[in-house]
């Protein structure tokens, strides 16, 4: 057998996990602990979601492995300043992520509110309308005012009207329990709990785009590894596979 030949047979035997680039960074990463971007294992299982899936596909296009911790908004903040995390995946851009790490954008992410109205309009209030009535309290969790422009912030502190609740479960059961209350998130989070919840208005957002993606703290030697991750989350938007995860983990209004 010549050596040519040889070589032939060994590549063509080569697993496909082999062709995978070499990273060799085991990334230590937070995910936003919120459904549906991460549920926590069962008993005997292991944590599902968004996020999860969209590490599984890291793992396969980039070869490096992912060390997953779930995580609020606040905790995330504290981890990136003294990088005790390398990456966080996925939340929305903001300025308090931005003072400690870097930002690797997987698409744009639009702006909704849900709304408790007594008696819903046949058509709902504009965003303007509720930035701007008296009578619309929001309620957020630690770490959500991402989600509003400073100016919006600045009015909503000056009225009192911002009702801040230590976590989304208590969040939602805040808005379901007081008329004309507001939550506002990415469309993916307020997508899903639509689900749950058909009976609270929806306003979409039409002018306010939030960008969502990855941030990473940049360390010795780890760059090579982010450049991995960068390239295979643009794919996975391009691709279509972000699509399919995100549909898989919505839920039709009952």
């Amino acid at each position: 057998m010549t050596v040519g030949l040889l070589i032939s047979i060994l590549l063509s035997n080569t697993p496909v996990w082999a062709e995978r680039p070499a990273c060799g960074v085991n990334f230590r990463t937070s995910v936003n602990e919120s459904p549906p971007l991460y549920f926590p294992p069962e008993a005997g299982g292991t944590p599902r979601g968004i996020t999860i899936d969209i590490i599984e596909e890291l793992k396969k296009r980039t070869g490096c492995e992912f060390t997953v911790t779930s995580m609020n908004r606040s905790r995330t903040a504290h981890s990136l300043q003294y990088s005790s995390i390398d990456l966080a995946l996925l939340d929305s851009r903001n300025i308090t992520y931005d003072k400690y790490a870097k930002f690797i954008l997987l698409r744009p992410s639009a702006r909704k509110f849900l709304v408790n109205l007594k008696n819903p309009p046949a058509n709902p209030p504009s965003v303007q309308e509720l930035m701007n009535n008296p009578k619309y309290k929001f309620i957020l969790q630690p770490g959500s005012r991402i989600f509003f422009k400073p100016d919006e912030v600045t009015k909503l502190e000056k009225e009192k009207r911002l009702i801040t609740m230590p976590n989304l479960p208590q969040c939602f059961k805040k808005l379901k329990d007081t008329e004309n209350a507001v939550f506002a998130s990415q469309g993916t989070l307020i997508t899903y709990y639509l689900g749950d919840h058909p009976e609270f208005t929806l306003v979409d957002d039409k002018e306010n785009v939030f960008e969502s993606g990855a941030y990473y703290v940049p360390r010795k030697g780890i760059q090579a590894g982010i450049a991995l991750v960068e390239k295979a989350l643009a794919e996975i938007a391009k691709d279509g596979t972000l699509n399919k995860i995100v549909k898989k983990y919505q839920r039709v209004p009952k």
